[in-house]
């Protein structure tokens, strides 16, 4: 068995191969290579979205959300628990065909499960947000022994 790890700021590699007496690979990548992962970062912040008809009366707010840099959706409830029909989506990725590592940030439509608006940040930023008018986010890099990252973020209206 060889094993080796290295932690930087950003990952944690795990460089790992156990073979038989025959050199068959047991456990480990069968290439060689080394099982590459990100750190996770943490983002608490809030959004706003406005009824379809736009109408200002009709805003949720939603205060205290909480999400990671590994995908992680986060489904916009009102307070009596109903869906909003949008979850928040925020991903550390490297975009298609490029070795660029990007902060994305999407707005999900649930019925679909198609994002209907991102924004790109730099994958380090410790802030990202944006605003469409019928929706608003602000999310800043938080503290990661927080509120439990997977609950769900209440919406007031």
């Amino acid at each position: 068995m060889r094993e080796a790890w290295r932690i930087s700021s950003s990952d944690f590699w795990i460089d790992r191969a156990t073979r038989d007496e025959d050199a068959h690979v047991l456990a480990g990548n069968p290439g060689g290579a080394p099982f590459k992962n990100r750190k996770v970062r943490y983002f608490s912040g809030w959004a706003a979205l406005k009824s379809a008809d736009g109408a200002p009366r009709d805003v949720a707010t939603s205060r205290g959300l909480r999400l990671h840099t590994e995908g992680q959706k986060v489904s916009l409830r009102r307070d009596d628990g109903t869906p909003t029909g949008y979850s928040l989506e925020l991903a550390q990725l490297t975009y298609e065909g490029t070795e660029t590592p990007m902060l994305k940030l999407g707005v999900v439509d649930d019925a679909t499960g198609k994002t209907v608006a991102s924004v790109w940040a730099k994958p380090d930023a410790d802030r990202i947000g944006l605003n469409l008018g019928w929706v608003q986010v602000g999310l800043t890099k938080s503290d990661p022994h927080g509120a439990s990252p997977g609950a769900e973020a209440s919406v007031a209206q």
